[in-house]
């Protein structure tokens, strides 16, 4: 028998559970929903409007009512597409016409997309909540950029959380589609929150467990340990854990466990390291262009490393790989962060005609964790020093080195910091 092939569709899908009921095949699934809803299953009547199955969520701030409420649905989709991309992602018409089937006036739509060319759905739905002449009626598109394949920023995830918990509590019938680009690592940071949030999970393990199960058929759902870490961070802020966005200098990163093998077997293997580290800074409006609501995270660079040293040192794998160390240092350029930070690791391959440059691995984190995550050592330079360190199965990319063919199985990075504002010192830097 000839094998099946697969539509592009299901391709792009993968592991990801797609809904099939009714005449509809779309990349989306209903979280926290007690089943798999739609997955070739007959359970859909239950997610229709006026179902008494809906499932009941408890508030967990501490000003809102103790009882349990009546909440609605949350529902992870890949993004709402037009033109030739519906050949492999939802078509924008075909969503529309699902929420419009099973949840007529009883949708909202979060976008959290920050590029520009995936933000369509948030005009695409306008006109989709009965034509009333009250243009705040088909307002139904909320925003919340952030971009792909990294977590949002702290100040971003309870204003996302109190936003559909308001919706999903004013009527049980409500429903909230939350979508990115595929619909699994930044909405499920988001949905996990939520989780949370709402108080359906008590622990951000929990949350990032039931998001996997109903959203992906392997469990896999958000992969990636920057988006899993802010998970946890937002579980302690609900704890009453106030993450002050403390002011950090950046010292050094040093990296151990064996030399990264990204060089070309010609360049002798190891590689070229350079940092490039960045902030995040917030957008907000609202009411803007039909947008009920509009929040964009930007990243913005605040150190390179290659544009303050004429040449990279090569570090060779050969036999240093089990035990070699790299330190990269920063103290004398006055690298001051503060809020979320990303710290990129590239590799430089010398090449004609220019070179070219390759992100081996990167971590985030936020300043306001550092006392609590890091180690405190005697200061290098004014004040009082941190290490915040990061195992292999903590680094983003790095982590998928399962076989260890580039990075070593006890490759880890430190980096030390110095807490501005624990020192005595007022020649602090200007930001």
């Amino acid at each position: 028998m000839a094998p099946k092939i697969k539509s592009p569709k299901a391709l792009v899908s993968k592991k990801k559970r797609r809904y099939r009921e009714n005449g509809f095949d779309l990349d989306l699934s209903y979280i926290a929903a007690g089943n798999n809803a739609g997955d070739g299953g007959d359970s859909a009547k239950r997610h229709e409007v006026g179902s008494k199955d809906v499932q009941r969520i408890s508030l967990r701030e501490a000003e809102a009512d103790a009882d349990a409420l009546e909440g609605g649905q949350i529902i992870a989709m890949g993004f709402p597409a037009e033109g030739v991309s519906t050949l492999w992602r939802n078509p924008l018409d075909e969503v529309r016409r699902f929420l419009e089937t099973h949840h007529p006036d009883r949708y909202q739509i979060y976008n959290l997309c920050s590029e520009p060319s995936f933000q369509s759905s948030l005009s695409g739905f306008d006109d989709s909540n009965g034509g009333s002449d009250d243009s705040n009626s088909r307002r139904v598109c909320h925003h919340f950029g952030f971009d792909d394949r990294t977590p949002p920023p702290i100040e971003m995830i309870r204003p996302f959380c109190a936003s559909v918990h308001e919706w999903l509590t004013l009527d049980g019938a409500n429903v909230a589609a939350v979508h990115c680009r595929a619909g699994k690592g930044r909405t499920g940071t988001m949905i996990s929150c939520y989780l949370l949030h709402s108080g359906h999970s008590r622990t951000a393990e929990e949350a990032l467990r039931t998001f996997g199960v109903d959203r992906t058929k392997n469990g896999r759902g958000v992969t990636i340990p920057s988006q899993m870490r802010y998970v946890h961070y937002y579980e302690r802020v609900l704890g009453g854990f106030e993450a002050k966005p403390q002011l950090y200098k950046i010292e050094r990163v040093r990296l151990t466990g064996g030399i990264p093998d990204f060089a070309s077997a010609v360049a002798g293997g190891g590689c070229d390291p350079f940092l490039r580290i960045s902030e995040v800074r917030l957008d907000e409006n609202s009411g803007d262009n039909g947008i009920m609501f509009s929040m964009l995270a930007r990243k913005e660079v605040v150190y390179d490393q290659r544009k303050h040293i004429k040449s990279i040192r090569h570090y060779s794998a050969g036999g240093d790989k089990a035990n070699g160390a790299i330190d990269l240092h920063c103290s004398d350029h006055d690298v001051i962060v503060k809020g979320d930070v990303r710290l990129s690791l590239y590799h430089e391959e010398i090449s004609w005609p220019k070179s070219k440059k390759k992100e081996m691995c990167r971590v985030w984190f936020h300043t306001g964790f550092v006392k609590e995550d890091g180690k405190s050592i005697a200061g290098e330079s004014i004040g009082r020093c941190h290490i915040l360190s990061f195992t292999k199965a903590n680094i983003d990319w790095a982590c998928k080195d399962k076989k260890s063919k580039v990075f070593d199985a006890g490759f880890e990075m430190e980096v030390i910091l110095t807490d501005l504002q624990a020192s005595k010192s007022t020649d602090v830097p200007a930001m």
